[in-house]
């Protein structure tokens, strides 16, 4: 996620840090979750640490 947020950061660092003026949302991810365009799964590394992977979904219902 911290990728994704890296990425935003370059390309749209204004939308990013308005993110909870214009919708509501404190977090890229967050965000992310709730447009429910990706699939999203949080994994444990081996020192403990959290990641999360995601993926856009390919057809949207």
């Amino acid at each position: 996620m911290s990728q994704a947020a890296n990425l935003v950061k370059q390309h749209a660092v204004e939308e990013l840090n308005r993110l909870g003026d214009i919708y509501g949302f404190k977090t890229l991810k967050c965000f992310m979750l709730a447009i429910q365009i990706f699939e999203t799964l949080d994994e444990s590394m081996l020192k403990g640490e959290m990641t999360t992977l995601y993926r856009l979904i390919s057809t949207i219902e």
